[in-house]
């Protein structure tokens, strides 16, 4: 069995790539640990090429045959080109606000307060 992993995080595709090896298949697609380094990468053509390999991936998603997935686009669309024959297992995060001015600054928020504390407390422990 092999599992195909999708995700733009880098520092959790290394996680998962070191703890199960060859039993991960991706593409070499673009990862970053910072959501600015989407926008601001010295790659020709990023942003297409961010696109093509975001549809290159979605299609090889939707011949799977199961998925773990959270609502993001390129896995709603996975799911929508499989004729929704892909078993699913949906990780809900939960709804973070009603507000949808609150809750473009309630992620960071929710981020940066660990973040923060893990950097204060890093020389005691």
């Amino acid at each position: 069995m092999k599992f195909f992993l999708l995700t733009e995080e880098l520092k959790y595709y290394q996680i998962l790539k070191k703890k199960y090896g060859n039993l991960i298949c991706s593409f070499n697609s673009f990862r970053a640990n910072s959501v600015m380094d989407f926008s601001s990468s010295k790659r020709k053509n990023h942003r297409n090429k961010l696109g093509l390999e975001s549809l290159i991936e979605a299609i090889v998603l939707s011949r799977c045959d199961e998925i773990v997935y959270c609502e993001t686009n390129i896995s709603l669309f996975s799911i929508f080109i499989s004729n929704f024959k892909i078993k699913k297992i949906h990780i809900n995060n939960g709804k973070k606000s009603n507000s949808s001015f609150i809750s473009l600054f309630q992620w960071y928020i929710v981020w940066e307060i660990p973040h923060k504390i893990k950097l204060l407390f890093k020389n005691y422990f």
